[in-house]
């Protein structure tokens, strides 16, 4: 599960003020008893399931490149946070994710056309953070979604019509 990547690229890459990430030790068996870390499975094959690290107080990149190396990842909360930057366009790598909620971040730039991408997605939640510029057309493909918010953004244009046909 790249434990070592997870730990070195993605915690390194971040603000922890609050140490809220101190108990992340690549040195561990598992990342299973770090902060935020929910997993499954048995002892001899644990899988991350799940980053929890709502209202953490860390700032920094969303690295979707090394979060999305996590094969069985199905959800990401990162709320109220101060991630920054733009979102990348690799978001698209996650493909088992269900639930994305980056909502009250500092996120920036347009949104990424790929995150129709993500053929499990069911929930995402981008309120309160930079975004600018028009709602991709694309967004009218999601598979699975069933939440969307994008209040409180800078996005400029109207809701693509795409994006309301969706099959009963």
């Amino acid at each position: 599960f790249l434990r070592t990547d997870v730990e070195s690229k993605f915690k390194l890459s971040l603000d922890d003020p609050d140490a809220s990430l101190s108990s992340w030790n690549s040195r561990d068996a598992t990342p299973c008893n770090w902060y935020g870390m929910t997993c499954a499975g048995d002892a001899s094959n644990t899988t991350v399931t799940a980053l929890d690290l709502l209202d953490t107080n860390i700032g920094g990149p969303f690295l979707a490149n090394v979060l999305c190396c996590l094969p069985n990842l199905l959800s990401i909360n990162l709320l109220n946070n101060s991630i920054n930057q733009t979102l990348p366009l690799d978001i698209s790598l996650c493909r088992n994710l269900r639930h994305l909620d980056l909502s009250q971040n500092l996120l920036t730039g347009l949104l990424p056309a790929t995150l129709p991408l993500l053929p499990n997605l069911r929930y995402l939640d981008l309120t309160g953070n930079n975004f600018s510029g028009p709602i991709p057309d694309s967004f009218g493909t999601f598979q699975n979604l069933q939440v969307l918010s994008l209040v409180s953004n800078l996005l400029e244009s109207t809701i693509p019509p795409s994006l309301g046909m969706y099959p009963l």
